[in-house]
């Protein structure tokens, strides 16, 4: 099943209707720039990340946030997304700097969570937890939104830093999803400005200005 949860970026001064047994999250922190819209197909969320604040808790992980897709429908429209990317910090062992995703997939499985390939599958979520490990993705887990889904406290990606990592990673439909955030108005221009010359993407954004002038459509890479 597609299971997806989205707010909408503050900017679109739009009002939007819940539906029916929609639940509204509360947004805090640098949620100012955000809007609760609803959550939808949201079998197994609570669970979700009632499991990821566990880990925190029991220092498996330290702090994270949601990225991705997810994370992208949480200042866009509202759309349907497959998995759930979860960027952690991870704790080193005493003596080492190594460090391992082991041990959360290790947490899971001794609580009886199914585990295939790289996801742990949490009710109807395929979740999938990343290392934080460059800077751009640090800031991103350092910079997290606080929201609140179901009473459950989580973070999410600041929409600059979902921005950033899109451009970086370059793919078409990376492309698109950037597009969407402007479009859609849901992104702050001088902050994300700000943050691709602290990791040096201003000249792959003005090529991808270039490419797609007036952030409009234009012919996808294949």
């Amino acid at each position: 099943m597609a299971v997806g949860f989205g707010w909408r970026s503050a900017s679109a001064l739009r009002p939007r209707k819940f539906k029916s047994g929609a639940s509204a999250p509360e947004v805090k922190g640098a949620g100012a720039l955000l809007r609760p819209l609803y959550l939808r197909h949201n079998v197994g969320v609570k669970e979700t990340l009632e499991l990821i604040n566990r880990m925190q808790a029991d220092g498996v992980i330290g702090k994270y946030a949601i990225g991705g897709a997810v994370a992208a429908t949480i200042y866009l429209e509202p759309a349907a997304t497959f998995d759930v990317d979860v960027f952690v910090t991870l704790p080193t062992t005493k003596g080492s700097l190594l460090v391992s995703l082991g041990p959360i997939y290790e947490y899971a499985k001794a609580r009886g969570y199914r585990i295939e390939r790289e996801h742990i599958v949490i009710g109807d979520w395929p979740v999938q937890f990343l290392s934080a490990d460059d800077d751009l993705l640090h800031d991103a887990v350092a910079d997290a939104v606080e929201v609140n889904v179901e009473g459950v406290r989580t973070w999410v990606m600041p929409a600059e830093h979902l921005v950033a990592i899109a451009l970086r990673t370059g793919r078409s439909k990376d492309h698109l999803r950037i597009l969407q955030f402007i479009e859609q108005d849901a992104v702050d221009r001088d902050r994300l400005n700000q943050l691709l010359d602290r990791h040096g993407l201003t000249a792959r954004w003005r090529e991808f200005e270039a490419k797609y002038p007036g952030g409009e459509h234009g012919q996808e890479d294949r």
